[in-house]
């Protein structure tokens, strides 16, 4: 061992000696940990719409990338509504508080969007500012094969809390 500036030492371990410590870590098996989450809640989801219904619908609208209308949701909150929204998740809506989505926008097609994330659990993990005071940041807890953290974009009203 050489005490030169060059060979600095952290831990103990000199930057010349790094591969010979790891030599041994690649010579053996590789194992891969694999635990697989619970698997998402299911739901009723509703049927994809064919083409030609959708063509049909869609003719000269220009907000027809939004899935079909739906009688129960109204697409737009009126601003009265939206403040009843806001005002009714007041008691319950804070940061870390466990949330439930229950419900979403018409979806072009269920496998795509928010729609997807119907029935799945996690997080408040930011609220946002006033101008979208009707939404939230959900950080979603993994399910099945899921590696990778989820975040979703949810309105207020298609969120219900969780009891703790």
């Amino acid at each position: 061992m050489t005490t030169r500036t060059g060979d600095k030492r952290l831990l103990g371990l000199c930057r010349f000696s790094v591969p010979l410590l790891l030599k041994p870590l690649f010579g053996g098996a590789s194992v891969t940990h694999y635990r697989r989450h619970d698997p998402q809640a299911s739901f009723q989801r509703p049927p994809v719409e064919d083409i030609d219904a959708k063509l049909k619908r869609i003719a000269g609208d220009r907000a027809a990338t939004f899935g079909p209308e739906r009688a129960d949701r109204p697409a737009f909150l009126s601003p009265e509504e939206r403040e009843a929204v806001i005002r009714g998740a007041a008691n319950w809506l804070h940061l870390g508080q466990r949330v439930r989505i229950v419900d979403g926008p018409g979806p072009v097609d269920p496998s795509f969007g928010g729609y997807r994330f119907i029935g799945r659990e996690g997080v408040v993990y930011r609220l946002c500012s006033p101008v979208f005071a009707e939404r939230v940041y959900i950080f979603l807890d993994p399910v099945g094969a899921e590696r990778a953290e989820k975040i979703a974009f949810v309105e207020l009203r298609d969120v219900e809390p969780i009891a703790e």
